[in-house]
C-alpha cells in the first residue's frame, strides 16, 4: 500500500518547524488551537494546492515577524507498484527518484513575492530537489488523491456533483467497482451512439450516419459561412462523455419524512450521518478489491469526524475509518476520546502549543507514544485508562494529575478551580486534568503509561503510600527498605499490625496511629522518601495522612466528599497550604 511515512512542515501558520511520522490510521489529538487542522491543510496544500490557495497570513509569525518561506515536505513509502499509473515516458525519471522504494516530495511558498512553487522531487543521484520536464504532472498521477472532510463546511458547497467536492470524491472512490463492472457496457453503448452525432471513419473512409437534423443545421451554418468567407467549411462535433464523466456527476438524494432532496437542502447533522454511511460503504468495497485492478490511492483527511454524532455512532465512525486505513491512508484530527482506543495508540500524535526557545511566543510541537514502553493493547490497566469516560480530558491537557480514587478527584477539582483563580501564571497557566486511577496500587502503572504516551503525568497519593505502594516505584532502594523495616517494627510494637496469610497488614482502625509513626517517630526518614518520590517519580505524597482530612472530613464522615467539594467552591472552608503548594508544583509558572 502506498502511504505517507512522514510529513515535515515549516513556516506555516502555527507551525514553525514540525515533523510527524504517520501511520495507516494517524490520530491527531490536542487542545483547540494546537495546530491539528494546520497539519491537515498543509498536506492538502502540498498534494493539491495552487498559488491562489496561499495567502500572506499563512506564513508563521514569531514575535510579530512573519516567516519568508513555507516548506512542506512528505516522504511516501510503497511507491514502486504505482509507477504504472504514470505516463510511460515519465516512469524512468520517477523510478530514479526512489530510495528503498520511498519517494520524497516538497513544495515551497514564498511571501515576497507571494507564490507557491510546483512540486519538486528528491533526486538521490544528484543529491537535490528538482523538477525534471513534465514530472510535476506525472507525480500527481502516482501520489494519493486527497479527500478532505472539514469540520464545518457549507453543505451546499460540499454536495456539489463534481469530483473536487468532498461528497463527489467519496462517491468516486465507492464507484470504482461500478466503473469496472459496467464500464465496457457503457462504452459499447456510447460507441453505438457516436455515429448518430459525429462523422466516423471506417476502413479509411468517413461515414455520415448522423441524424438528419444535425446534418441540416450543419449545412445551414456552412452556407452562411461561405457567403462571407468563400472556400471554407465547418463541421459540428459532439464531445461524448466517458464513463468517468458519468461517475463524476453522481449525487445522493435524501428523504427525511418528506420530499426527496439533494444534500444541500439538509443540515450538518444529516451531512455527517451521510458521511458515516459513505465511509462504511467505502470500507465494505475496499475489503473486496478486484483482482489485478490498480487504481490511484487516496488519503482521507478528516477534521473532527465525531461532530454531530452521538457516542455509539462515533464508535462506528472509528471502526469505518480503521477499516479504510487497511487499504488507503487515513489522518484525522479529533477531540473525541472514543476514537482513541488501545489498539489505535500506534497512530496517536499529540499536538501542543509549546514555547519557543528564547522567545515568548509558542509553536506547534508533536509527541509520539513510545510503543516500546507501552504494554500490549489488551493490557487491563491501559484499557481502563483509555476507556474511563471521566478521564478522557487528559488527552487534551498540558499536565495530568493521577489520584487514587473518586474522593481525591472531586476534592482536588474543586481545589484546582480556586488555585487557578490566583495562579502566578494567570490565564496562561497550564491546563490540568485530574484523573482517578481507582487505587493507589495501579497509580504507578497509569503514570508509566501516560508518560510513554507523551504526557506530563504526575501522581498524588495519601501518606499510607509510603508503606503500601512506594515499593513499586522505588524497587530495591536501600533507604526505603530500611525505612519499611523500621516502620513495621514500630507498628507491631504498638499492636497496629495483623498477619494475613503470612503478610503484614495495617489494621483498618489503626491508620491514624500509623500516620503518627511517620510524622513523629520516623519523620526524617519519611520526608526523605517523600522527596525521592517527588523528585524521581513525580509523585507527591501528602504529609499529614489521607486527603479527606485536609478538608475537615474524619474517618466517619469522609464519604461526604461531594458536599465538602461544594463548600470549598463556595469558600466556606479554607484551602490547605499543602494542597495549594502541590498544585503550584504540578503547574509551575512558565511551564508553557
Amino acid at each position: 500500500m502506498l502511504s505517507l511515512a512522514k510529513i515535515s512542515v515549516s513556516g506555516y501558520r502555527s507551525i514553525q518547524s514540525l515533523e510527524i511520522p504517520c501511520a495507516d490510521l494517524t490520530i491527531l489529538i490536542g487542545r483547540n488551537n494546537s495546530g491539528k487542522s494546520n497539519v491537515l491543510r498543509a498536506l492538502r496544500l502540498l498534494l493539491e494546492g495552487s498559488p491562489r490557495d496561499l495567502s500572506a497570513d499563512d506564513f508563521h509569525t514569531d514575535g510579530g515577524t512573519r516567516a519568508d518561506k513555507i516548506e512542506i515536505r512528505a516522504e511516501f513509502a510503497g511507491v514502486q507498484p504505482y509507477l504504472a499509473l504514470s505516463v510511460e515516458q515519465h516512469r524512468p525519471k520517477l523510478e530514479k527518484s526512489l530510495a528503498d522504494g520511498n519517494m520524497v516530495v516538497r513544495r515551497i511558498g514564498t511571501r515576497q513575492p507571494l507564490d507557491f512553487a510546483k512540486m519538486e522531487i528528491w533526486q538521490p543521484d544528484k543529491g537535490e530537489f528538482g523538477t525534471p520536464t513534465g514530472i510535476d504532472a506525472a507525480l500527481k498521477q502516482v501520489l494519493p488523491e486527497v479527500v478532505f472532510i472539514e469540520a464545518f463546511t457549507d453543505p451546499t458547497e460540499e454536495a456539489q456533483a463534481k469530483s473536487s467536492a468532498t461528497l463527489g470524491k467519496l462517491l468516486k472512490q465507492i464507484a470504482q467497482s461500478i466503473s469496472a463492472q459496467v464500464g465496457s457496457a457503457v462504452q459499447e453503448a456510447l460507441a453505438n451512439a457516436a455515429p448518430k452525432f459525429n462523422l466516423v471513419e471506417r476502413d479509411g473512409e468517413l461515414v455520415d450516419e448522423r441524424a438528419d437534423d444535425i446534418r441540416r443545421v450543419e449545412q445551414r451554418i456552412r452556407d452562411r459561412l461561405r457567403a462571407v468567407v468563400d472556400a471554407t467549411d465547418v463541421r459540428i462535433k459532439f464531445a461524448l462523455p466517458e464513463v468517468q464523466d458519468l461517475l463524476s456527476s453522481v449525487r445522493v438524494d435524501l428523504q427525511d419524512r418528506g420530499l426527496w432532496t439533494p444534500l444541500d437542502a439538509k443540515g450538518q447533522g444529516l451531512q455527517r450521518a451521510l458521511y458515516l454511511a459513505l465511509l462504511q460503504a467505502l470500507s465494505d468495497e475496499l475489503r473486496s478489491p478486484k483482482p489485478g485492478q490498480l487504481t490511484r490511492p487516496f488519503i482521507l483527511l478528516f477534521e473532527e469526524p465525531e461532530s454531530f454524532l452521538h457516542p455509539a455512532l462515533q464508535r462506528q465512525m472509528g471502526c469505518a475509518l480503521a477499516e479504510i486505513s487497511a487499504t488507503n491512508q487515513v489522518i484525522i484530527a479529533t477531540h473525541s476520546p472514543i476514537l482513541v482506543s488501545p489498539g489505535r495508540l500506534a497512530g496517536v500524535r499529540i499536538l501542543r502549543r509549546a514555547p519557543k526557545e528564547g522567545s515568548d511566543s509558542c509553536a506547534t510541537a508533536c509527541s509520539v507514544p513510545d510503543l516500546e514502553l507501552l504494554p500490549d493493547a489488551q493490557d487491563k490497566q491501559l484499557a481502563s485508562l483509555l476507556a474511563l469516560a471521566p478521564t478522557s480530558e487528559f488527552l487534551f491537557a498540558d499536565t495530568v494529575l493521577v489520584v487514587e480514587g473518586p474522593s481525591d478527584s472531586a476534592l482536588l477539582r474543586a481545589s484546582w478551580d480556586l488555585v487557578r483563580e490566583t495562579h502566578p501564571a494567570g490565564p496562561a497557566c497550564p491546563s490540568l486534568a485530574i484523573i482517578d486511577a481507582g487505587s493507589k496500587h495501579v497509580l504507578p502503572a497509569w503514570l508509566r503509561y501516560l508518560r510513554a504516551m507523551g504526557f506530563n503525568a504526575l501522581g498524588l497519593v495519601d501518606l499510607d503510600f509510603l508503606w503500601d505502594g512506594a515499593g513499586k516505584c522505588l524497587g530495591g532502594d536501600k533507604d526505603h527498605a530500611r525505612f519499611i523495616d523500621a516502620f513495621w517494627k514500630l507498628a507491631e510494637t504498638q499492636g497496629l499490625v495483623e498477619d494475613t496469610v503470612g503478610q503484614k497488614r495495617m489494621r483498618s482502625t489503626c491508620k491514624p496511629a500509623a500516620f503518627a509513626i511517620l510524622t513523629k517517630d520516623l519523620a526524617a526518614q519519611a520526608d526523605l522518601i517523600r522527596e525521592r518520590l517527588k523528585k524521581d517519580h513525580a509523585t507527591w505524597v501528602l504529609r499529614s495522612g489521607e486527603i479527606e482530612g485536609y478538608f475537615g472530613l474524619t474517618v466517619s464522615s469522609k464519604g461526604n466528599y461531594v458536599a465538602a467539594s461544594r463548600r470549598l467552591a463556595n469558600h466556606e472552608i479554607p484551602l490547605d497550604k499543602e494542597i495549594r503548594a502541590m498544585f503550584l508544583w504540578a503547574t509551575p509558572e512558565g511551564a508553557l
